[in-house]
């Protein structure tokens, strides 16, 4: 995603937004601390693309430096 001033999220730091979409990805993650039947069972098993779980991983092992 880019972040530019017209944007509805200019509002918020990229890396705030950044770490709000980790934290519901993290839900969708089907194990024993999401949301899925491995887990809560709040919902249905979610298939994720290797791509998606590798790009989640890369951004958390980031440090963001957000600031409120």
């Amino acid at each position: 995603m880019q972040f530019t001033p017209n944007t509805i999220l200019a509002g918020w730091q990229p890396a705030y937004f950044t770490e709000l979409l980790l934290g519901e990805f993290q839900r969708l993650v089907d194990t024993p601390n999401g949301y899925g039947p491995r887990g809560q069972g709040f919902i249905a098993h979610v298939d994720i693309p290797e791509k998606v779980l590798a790009a989640a991983r890369y951004l958390q092992s980031q440090s963001l430096h957000r600031q409120r």
